[in-house]
C-alpha cells in the first residue's frame, strides 16, 4: 500500500533553516526602522520587532508551501485513485447484486446469530443491508448497501470529471512536467515568498521596489530565502518569479492606494452635516469609488493569473 500524502505530516518541518545572523541579514535589508509601533496599517507596522515577526512568518509559510509542493499528488495520480475507487463500488456492487438467492439468505439471515462475535460482527458490517432474496410476500431488493455502493460510484466518477474541467471550455490533460495539485491551486513556493516580501518591503521603503536583477528587492529575497532554506546561493527561480511580478504587484500597490484614498475622502464627508454642497461630492466619490473598486479587482486577478493559469482547479474548501 503507498503511503498517503497529508499535509498534517509535514506539521513542524517548515521552521527557517537560517540562523540569527540570517534573520538579522534580511532585516538589514529593510532598515532603517520605525522607532515606534503602529496599529493603523494594513499589513505590516515598519517597526523592528514587526518587521521581525513578518519575515518568520514569511519564511515559515514559504517552506511550508514548498514541502507540501514537493510531495503532492499529481492530477493524474488523483483521477486514478478515484477511477479505482469508483470501479471498485461499482464491481462491488455487480457482485452483491448476482448474488443467488441461497446466498442472500446465507448471508442476511445467518443461522449462527445468536454467537456474540458474528452478532457483533453482523451489525459492524451492516449486513442487515445487503440483497435481499425473493420470498413469497416480496421480490428480491437490491437494498441499501448496494444503492450506496451505485451512489459512491457515480459521485466518485463526477468529481474525477470536475477536477479534470473545472471552469474551463475543454478538459485540463496532465501532460507531464514539473507539477503537482498543489502548485496548480497555490502557484509555486517562490511566487509566495516574492509576493509577501514585496508586502514587507514596500511597508518599509514606500515605491522602491522593482524587479532589478541588482536592486535592493532583488536583495531582500534573496536574504529572505536564505533565511528560510540556510542557502546562500542565489537562486533564479527567485529572479524569474521577481521580474514576472515586479510590474503587476506595483499596478495592485497603486490600485489599492487609489481605493484607499478615495475611501478615506468619502468618509469624511459622510462624517459632515449634510448640506447641498457636500451632497454632490458625495455622489462624485461614491462612483469613483465604484470604478476605484473594480480596477483594484481587476488588478488581483491580474496579478493571481501570473501565479496561476486560468482554468486551474480551485483548492479544497
Amino acid at each position: 500500500m503507498r503511503e498517503r500524502w497529508s499535509t498534517i505530516k509535514l506539521s513542524g518541518s517548515s521552521a527557517p533553516k537560517g540562523d540569527r545572523d540570517a534573520l538579522e541579514s534580511a532585516k538589514k535589508e529593510l532598515g532603517p526602522f520605525r522607532a515606534e509601533h503602529r496599529d493603523d496599517l494594513l499589513y505590516l507596522c515598519p517597526c523592528e520587532e514587526c518587521v521581525e515577526k513578518f519575515i518568520i512568518d514569511i519564511a515559515a509559510k514559504f517552506n511550508a508551501r514548498k514541502l507540501l509542493i514537493e510531495s503532492a499528488p499529481r492530477q493524474k495520480a488523483m483521477q486514478q485513485s478515484f477511477q479505482r475507487v469508483s470501479d471498485a463500488a461499482r464491481n462491488l456492487a455487480i457482485a452483491l447484486i448476482e448474488l443467488d438467492d441461497y446466498s442472500r439468505i446465507h448471508l442476511i439471515e445467518p443461522d449462527e446469530i445468536d454467537r456474540p462475535y458474528l452478532e457483533r460482527l453482523y451489525q459492524a458490517a451492516a449486513a442487515s443491508k445487503l440483497p435481499t432474496p425473493e420470498t413469497e410476500d416480496a421480490p428480491a431488493t437490491n437494498g441499501p448497501f448496494v444503492e450506496t455502493l451505485l451512489k459512491l460510484d457515480s459521485y466518485v466518477s463526477l468529481r474525477s470529471r470536475s477536477l479534470a474541467s473545472w471552469n474551463v471550455s475543454e478538459p485540463v490533460v496532465d501532460r507531464g512536467g514539473n507539477t503537482n495539485v498543489v502548485k496548480q491551486w497555490f502557484g509555486p513556493a517562490a511566487a509566495y515568498l516574492v509576493s509577501w516580501c514585496w508586502i514587507a518591503f514596500e511597508n518599509c521603503r514606500p515605491d522602491t521596489a522593482t524587479g532589478s536583477e541588482n536592486g535592493p528587492f532583488v536583495a531582500f529575497v534573496n536574504a529572505v530565502y536564505s533565511y528560510a532554506t540556510d542557502q546562500i546561493e542565489e537562486n533564479s527561480t527567485l529572479l524569474h518569479w521577481t521580474k514576472k511580478l515586479a510590474k503587476p504587484l506595483r499596478h495592485h500597490d497603486r490600485c489599492l492606494r487609489r481605493y484607499g484614498q478615495i475611501e478615506t475622502e468619502l468618509e469624511d464627508l459622510r462624517a459632515k452635516a449634510f448640506t447641498q454642497e457636500v451632497g454632490a461630492p458625495i455622489v462624485e466619490l461614491e462612483r469613483e469609488l465604484e470604478i476605484a473598486k473594480q480596477a483594484l479587482l481587476d488588478a488581483a486577478i491580474a496579478l493571481n493569473q501570473q501565479i496561476i493559469s486560468p482554468g486551474k482547479i480551485p483548492p479544497p474548501s
